[in-house]
C-alpha cells in the first residue's frame, strides 16, 4: 500500500497558493485575506506561524507586533487573550493556527511555515488532528530552519514537511539532503531558481513550490520550469 506522503506526491497540477492569504487585497495573514484567497480561487493559502506565551499557534509573520498590528513588542511575551486584544489591520485580530484550519478544512489547503522552535508542540497537535479527517496532504509545514521542521517530523512523521533555502542561493547539495531527511518539499524563491534544480527534486520526487511569483515576468518563469505550486501575494495572476 502506497504511504500518505507518495500519494500526495502523484499530483502535477501547479497549486496557485495566497502568500499569507490574498495579501494584495486585505491585511496579510489574517482571515479576511485567508477568506479572500479563496475568494479568489486559490488552491492553497501560506501562513506564518509564532507561539503565544501561554502556548498558543498564532498566526503572524514578524516575531514583533510593530509592523502588522496596534501592538508593540515580542509575541511570545504575549498570552493569547493579550494577543487578541491587538488590531492586525481592517479591524481583524491576529487569528490562531486553529481558527484557520477550521476555516480552511475542506476548502484550502493551507502551507504552515514555522517561525519559532517553541511552536512545534501545538502546530503538531493541530495538524495532526485535522489531518485525521482532511489528510496530511492538506496541511505542509514548511520553513528555513531544518532543526525544527525535523522536530515536527519526529513528532508525527505522517507530517508532510518541506525546506527552504537562502533566498539569494540555493546550494548545491540542497535537494539531495532535502530528500535523504525525509522532506515532502523543497521552496526555493523564484529569482534564485533554475531548471537543474527542479529536475533534480523532481528525479527526488520533491515538490517544487517557489515564492514569491508576483511579477509576470517571475510567473511566467515559474510555469516555463514546471514548478508544482507557486506562492504570490496576488493569487488571482496565476
Amino acid at each position: 500500500m502506497m504511504s500518505t506522503k507518495r500519494q500526495a506526491l502523484n499530483t502535477r497540477h501547479c497549486l496557485r497558493i495566497a502568500h499569507r492569504g490574498a495579501s494584495a487585497a486585505a491585511p496579510e495573514n489574517t482571515m479576511s485575506a485567508f477568506r479572500k484567497a479563496l475568494e479568489l480561487g486559490a488552491d492553497a493559502v501560506e501562513c506564518d506561524v509564532h507561539v503565544s506565551k501561554d502556548g498558543e499557534a498564532v498566526v503572524i509573520h514578524d516575531d514583533t507586533l510593530e509592523r502588522t498590528t496596534s501592538g508593540r513588542g515580542r509575541v511570545a511575551d504575549f498570552t493569547l487573550k493579550e494577543l487578541k486584544g491587538f488590531v492586525a489591520g481592517g479591524g481583524e485580530r491576529i487569528p490562531t493556527l486553529e481558527e484557520l484550519l477550521a476555516f480552511a478544512a475542506d476548502r484550502l489547503m493551507v502551507f504552515i511555515e514555522i517561525k519559532a522552535a517553541d511552536a512545534v508542540p501545538r502546530v503538531a497537535e493541530l495538524v495532526t488532528r485535522c489531518s485525521k479527517r482532511h489528510g496530511y496532504a492538506r496541511f505542509p509545514v514548511i520553513g528555513f530552519n531544518w532543526d525544527t521542521l525535523l522536530r515536527i517530523q519526529a513528532v508525527n512523521a505522517n507530517i508532510l514537511i518541506g525546506a527552504t533555502p537562502p533566498e539569494q542561493r540555493i546550494p548545491a547539495d540542497f535537494t539531495a539532503r532535502a530528500q535523504a531527511a525525509g522532506m515532502w518539499s523543497v521552496n526555493p524563491c523564484i529569482d534564485a531558481l533554475e531548471q537543474p534544480v527542479v529536475d533534480d527534486a523532481h528525479r527526488l520526487r520533491l515538490k517544487i513550490i517557489t515564492w514569491t511569483a508576483n511579477t509576470p515576468e517571475q510567473i511566467a518563469k515559474a510555469k516555463a520550469l514546471g514548478v508544482d505550486g507557486m506562492i504570490s501575494d496576488a493569487v488571482e495572476n496565476l
